[in-house]
């Protein structure tokens, strides 16, 4: 599949252990938006995709999207807001 740790961390059922302790360890997303999403943090993507004019489907380097961060992680209101500001697109 090609995925990287944090990819398959992102997934596991003790994901929010294991992709603090990589990030701890400075392992990054590819972007700010990913790593927002991943987290639930919706003040910060609405920064980022409103205020800084970041893309809302940028695809990390395996062509995922903030979407597939949110979902993962059961933050529906995200997946919600991506979807409406153009993010299944």
């Amino acid at each position: 599949l090609g995925w990287t740790i944090l990819h398959i961390a992102a997934f596991s059922p003790k994901r929010k252990l294991l992709v603090n302790y990589f990030l701890n360890k400075g392992l990054k997303f590819d972007s700010e938006i990913h790593e927002a999403a991943f987290k639930g943090e919706m003040s910060k993507l609405k920064y980022y995709i409103n205020d800084l004019k970041m893309h809302v489907s940028i695809q990390d380097s395996y062509g995922e999207t903030a979407i597939l961060y949110a979902a993962a992680n059961g933050h529906l209101a995200i997946v919600q807001w991506l979807i409406q500001e153009g993010g299944a697109n």
